[in-house]
């Protein structure tokens, strides 16, 4: 653990920062932009950034709304945190966005913490990086921003997240995101159904194709399609017809194992009926987190020196969903931490509730506890080498269980 004195000093500068904090999380809720329209939350977090003296990068990994802001304090280890500021569509009035996922929390806790290493400079050497990762909801750019290299020399990244449980072993699950256009012919319903091709049936035949196979894979396999394109009018053959699907498993190797198994459904469906199949991804995949022991352990002790409690595995339901999290945890060392927001389970991500308590006095007491815990494990990290090499080689022993063919 680190000092004393440098935890007694975090502990006052969470303090004095906590109307910054309070200000940022309220900015954000009140100016809620889907994913790629970030414009507004993306220019005023590089701009408090800027104010502190980091030096800002804009339209980072050449994405317009996202930005890496970087303290270069010499020589050490290269730490990320990473902040989130997309809201979520049809939560607001009229079916406006709105921060039902709380990504304003994020931010204000991101830029929080960045805020009391700042103020820490004298008491370590490296550099801390402020990226601001745009389109999680609806795009995962984190994967682009990984295959742009964003990730590739920095040691460890930290994100936290507010949650109805408090977990520091989340279970976010690998997806893929797939797109099936089946082409037909159209022709007159009626008059000529003979010179039709149902592009709409072989959807009905792929629908088909997946609840048959549901019961030949693993238990935690979740499949979940809609139609998005089903024809024009009931007096004409479809012509073309597409669905959707998300294919979540609790591993990318398995993801990786049955995707054929999808696909030939797929195919099968088009087979039966005369049609032709395209397929393709209309989202980045997400890769399964990685969590590392040593990571945990670490948080673990700063969490319980906040008198926070983890959750029972039981309650933690983070295994049904899935983040780009996920795929920065396959490229380098990742802490994310999820927090009850302790509203006696009133609180629900993606939900209306949420709207209640993500710019309230419950998240703004995790304000206070959660920059705290994150500025104690960046400190340590950047002071405690033997730490710092033993997360990266644990990080390395599980991307090497993990990989894909092996």
């Amino acid at each position: 653990m680190i000092n004393k004195k440098t935890g007694e000093r975090i502990d006052r500068l969470s303090k004095e920062y906590i109307d910054d904090m309070k200000r940022i999380s309220d900015f954000i809720f009140k100016n809620p932009e889907l994913g790629g329209e970030e414009h507004v939350s993306c220019r005023y977090l590089a701009d408090i950034a800027e104010d502190m003296g980091f030096d800002v990068t804009d339209n980072y990994c050449d994405l317009e709304t996202s930005f890496m802001a970087e303290l270069n304090n010499g020589e050490g280890a290269t730490l990320g945190v990473i902040v989130e500021y997309d809201a979520l569509p049809g939560f607001g009035p009229d079916g406006t966005p709105a921060h039902a996922c709380g990504h304003n929390w994020i931010s204000a806790v991101g830029m929080g913490t960045a805020m009391i290493i700042n103020s820490l400079r004298d008491d370590f050497k490296g550099r801390l990086r402020i990226i601001g990762t745009p389109a999680m909801e609806n795009r995962g750019c984190k994967a682009e921003m990984i295959k742009a290299g964003a990730f590739d020399d920095v040691d460890v990244v930290l994100q936290s997240h507010l949650e109805q449980y408090t977990t520091i072993r989340s279970r976010l699950m690998a997806l893929d995101a797939m797109r099936f256009e089946f082409r037909g012919r159209a022709s007159h319903a009626a008059a000529s159904p003979d010179q039709g091709i149902n592009a709409l049936d072989s959807v009905q035949f792929m629908f088909m194709g997946i609840n048959a196979l549901r019961q030949y894979l693993n238990p935690d396999v979740k499949i979940n399609g809609i139609v998005c394109e089903g024809g024009e009018s009931p007096s004409t053959i479809p012509g073309s017809a597409a669905c959707e699907f998300y294919i979540r498993a609790n591993s990318r190797k398995y993801l990786e194992e049955i995707r054929p198994r999808i696909i030939r459904c797929a195919e099968g469906a088009a087979l039966m009926a005369g049609t032709e199949v395209n397929t393709s991804y209309f989202e980045n995949s997400c890769d399964n987190i990685l969590n590392t022991p040593a990571l945990d352990k670490m948080a673990l002790e700063y969490i319980e020196g906040e008198g926070i409690e983890l959750s029972d595995e039981s309650e933690v339901t983070g295994g049904m969903s899935s983040s780009d999290i996920g795929n920065v945890s396959h490229v380098c060392p990742t802490l994310y931490m999820e927090f009850d927001v302790e509203a006696d389970g009133r609180f629900r991500v993606h939900d209306e509730s949420a709207l209640e308590y993500v710019n309230s006095e419950f998240a703004w007491k995790k304000l206070i506890q959660v920059s705290r815990i994150m500025a104690k494990a960046l400190m340590e990290l950047f002071n405690n080498r033997e730490l710092l090499e033993r997360v990266k080689k644990e990080h390395n022993s599980i991307l090497r269980n993990n990989a894909v063919g092996k």
